[in-house]
């Protein structure tokens, strides 16, 4: 991908809940929008929804938003990994509680074309630090594990090629 050049990258998420969250783990979703700085950053900012199933009863409602840094070792078209590094907010509400914390983002992942020049396949895998202290009487902090799949897709098309110029016949 070009420098500057701006992305959409939706993902489908499992969340493996923190233990103390007393929930079972589920899947969620996420849709970044990103943008290309130099040859090894990207900034990206997502939003990220889950619903996961309290023990018991009930529903742990997250939804969060985070501005994250992607640091590429290497942007070889068939394997491009990176590391990720982010902060957030995350609403968060249970029954008979809700509220907006600071999260902290922290991950590995890759992009491929293995399936096209243009949209490029993504794979991460990231540690969410989730600063909530009301949902569960006496937790005041969660670390969830996120593992995603999804695709990166670059907005605006390529540049068509020039029309040949027709050949002119002598006069």
């Amino acid at each position: 991908s070009d420098h500057g050049e701006w992305y959409v990258a939706p993902a489908l998420n499992y969340v493996i809940a923190d233990d103390d969250r007393n929930a079972d783990d589920d899947l969620g979703f996420q849709v970044g929008l990103g943008k290309q700085l130099s040859a090894a950053w990207n900034l990206e900012a997502a939003l990220e929804a889950d619903t996961l199933d309290i023990d018991g009863g009930g529903k742990f409602k997250q939804r969060g938003l985070a501005l994250d840094g992607l640091y590429f070792f290497d942007r070889a078209p068939a394997f491009a990994p990176y590391g990720l590094l982010g902060a957030g907010a995350l609403n968060t509400k249970v029954p008979g509680e809700k509220g907006t914390n600071p999260m902290l983002n922290l991950g590995v992942g890759f992009l491929s074309n293995a399936l096209s020049d243009r949209v490029a396949l993504r794979a991460e895998a990231r540690y969410r630090r989730d600063s909530d202290d009301d949902s569960v009487a006496g937790e005041d902090r969660f670390g969830d594990w996120i593992l995603s799949i999804g695709l990166n897709i670059p907005l605006g098309g390529t540049a068509a090629p020039a029309p040949a110029a027709a050949p002119v016949a002598p006069a």
